[in-house]
């Protein structure tokens, strides 16, 4: 079987026009290289697809008869119209609602995100015949009553809800107003703590529909498209009174998803931090074969690395460029440099395409090399973030690191001397954080020679080793909802919340502050308007820092 088919509407429009489906030139429309019809889920989107367009024209057949419709002229108006799904970011405050990262948008480099994920589920609603909406209330400064308005204009028959852990109670409210406005609409929700918690939200919202717990790539389109409950796998859903949850999702393949839906978002909302230019993200590869005990990657995502081909990726950067006008990317991975060589072929790739692009991604501090880092920067990366976490080699024990601050220190060498900006992630406030290892941690914050970083408080996600630890030891003050970067939720054994705090306020003022760091800041702008932005998003984060408190 050939690997290019045929587009699901011209196959459409050649049937209304008399054709048989065996006269349907294969060479007509190819899909995107690299999605390939002997691959399960490709081939079962695409049949699925065009049953159901050949199902809708069997309809209007037993109707009335349609006339022909000429090739490239649209579609008469179905008898029965495709059903509505509204993909939301809900009113609630502006977060990262990656399942992994829930973190505010806060501080000098912090950049409000693609929203992937509504973005993924829209594509896959969209290839079953829905039409999809996709709304990001926070990022278009909207509240309530447009959301309020939108269930009113658009008559969704569905409500796909993006939620996070600090955000959740507020998210779940948003749902049971969709419900109060609009009883007969499905009411569907994801995020990394309500799959791991889908029975429990469904016993104690009675307004939420269905839980997605894995695969929602595929799974949300198929609930979105009216495909009965029972049959959708990786899904918990109520029926009758009764909590089902059906069995999981077989592993992604990747190549078979398809594009992000990027075409109905507003792409201009999503900036590069200092440039101020648009940035979307890249899926480029699933899994985390690592057991950091804070991590929720291996639970969201699983332990098994799954890549794209490196095709694949530069086809999706190419339509970015190309139909988007998009040339800044965030490559985005639970380990983006775990596969040495498929990185290798992935810049490889981007390089012979002449695609001018930058890019940042993620790494781990002991999975890169200075021919590698030299190989991404001549790719176009201009940036790449590295958990260190702590200057303690015992804490990063302890929290199942694996890792060590010689190795730290030299990922950041390596990065600098291959041209590129370091970004160094700190967390101060595990169980075991002593005066002792939190001193050790804010001196390397200073001398490790980061350019920008970033200092978070462990948050203890259902799910995670972190999580079981804090509840057997009675560490936990607060709930997650109240949970902050820098509010943290749980003391360490020897530490107040409030000293945590602290120790996290001393270690931002005490990187950025330095003339050293202001200085290597303003040398590596390329404009006085990137200073602009910088100080725009940075300024008011700072001027609160002082102000913070439990």
């Amino acid at each position: 079987m050939p690997d290019d088919y045929p587009d699901v509407n011209v196959l459409v429009q050649l049937v209304r026009a008399g054709f048989s489906i065996v006269e349907v030139p294969v060479e007509m429309q190819p899909r995107r290289s690299g999605q390939s019809m002997t691959s399960g889920f490709g081939a079962l989107r695409y049949v699925s697809r065009m049953l159901y367009y050949l199902g809708q024209l069997h309809l209007e057949g037993n109707s009335q008869r349609l006339p022909a419709a000429p090739l490239g002229e649209p579609l008469a108006e179905r008898q029965v119209p495709p059903r509505r799904v509204l993909l939301a970011n809900p009113p609630t405050g502006l977060f990262i609602r990656e399942d992994r990262c829930q973190t505010p948008v806060e501080g000098i480099s912090a950049t409000l995100r693609f929203p992937i994920d509504l973005a993924y589920m829209a594509a896959s609603a969209r290839d079953l015949g829905c039409r999809a909406y996709i709304k990001d209330y926070p990022a278009e400064g909207l509240g309530g009553d447009a959301f309020e308005t939108d269930l009113r204009q658009l008559e969704p028959q569905c409500l796909i809800v993006s939620t996070t852990s600090p955000t959740l109670e507020k998210d779940l409210q948003y749902c049971r107003l969709a419900k109060q406005a609009r009883p007969e609409i499905t009411t569907v929700i994801k995020g990394a703590q309500v799959a791991r918690q889908a029975e429990a939200i469904l016993r104690e919202t009675p307004w939420i529909d269905v839980v997605l717990r894995d695969g929602y790539e595929v799974s949300a389109g198929q609930v979105a498209a009216g495909v009965p409950l029972d049959e959708v796998k990786g899904i918990s859903f109520r029926r009758s009174g009764r909590i089902v949850e059906n069995e999981s999702l077989p592993p992604l393949l990747p190549d078979d998803l398809p594009f992000p839906a990027r075409e109905l978002t507003r792409n201009e909302l999503y900036l590069r931090p200092d440039t101020g230019t648009p940035q979307t993200t890249i899926q480029a590869a699933w899994g985390c074969p690592f057991s950091c005990i804070y991590c929720l990657a291996p639970i969201v995502s699983g332990k098994k690395l799954l890549t794209r081909s490196p095709a694949s990726v530069v086809e999706e950067v190419r339509e970015c460029v190309e139909v988007h006008g998009i040339r800044e990317f965030y490559f985005r991975a639970d380990t983006f440099t775990l596969n040495r060589d498929w990185v290798m072929r992935l810049c490889r790739a981007i390089e012979e395409s002449g695609l001018k692009i930058s890019w940042g991604c993620n790494s781990r501090v002991d999975t890169v090399d200075l021919p590698l880092l030299q190989a991404m920067h001549r790719a176009g990366c201009w940036i790449v973030g590295f958990g260190v976490e702590s200057g303690s080699d015992e804490m990063l024990r302890r929290i199942g690191k694996g890792t060590t601050v010689a190795q730290a220190r030299r990922a950041i060498e390596l990065c600098r001397q291959a041209g590129m900006k370091a970004y160094a992630f700190f967390m101060i406030g595990f169980p075991w954080e002593t005066d002792y290892t939190a001193a050790q941690t804010l001196r390397l914050i200073k001398t490790i020679g980061a350019d920008f970083i970033e200092i978070s408080i462990p948050v203890p996600f259902p799910g995670t080793k972190l999580a079981e630890l804090v509840e057997e030891s009675g560490l936990r003050e607060a709930e997650l909802l109240d949970h902050h970067h820098a509010r943290p939720v749980f003391h360490p054994y020897r530490m107040s919340r409030s000293r945590v705090m602290a120790l996290w306020k001393k270690g931002y003022l005490g990187f950025y502050s330095r003339p050293s760091q202001v200085i290597r800041i303003l040398r590596g702008m390329d404009s006085p308007r990137h200073l602009g932005n910088y100080l725009r998003r940075g300024g008011s984060f700072f001027l609160r820092i002082p102000r913070l408190k439990l």
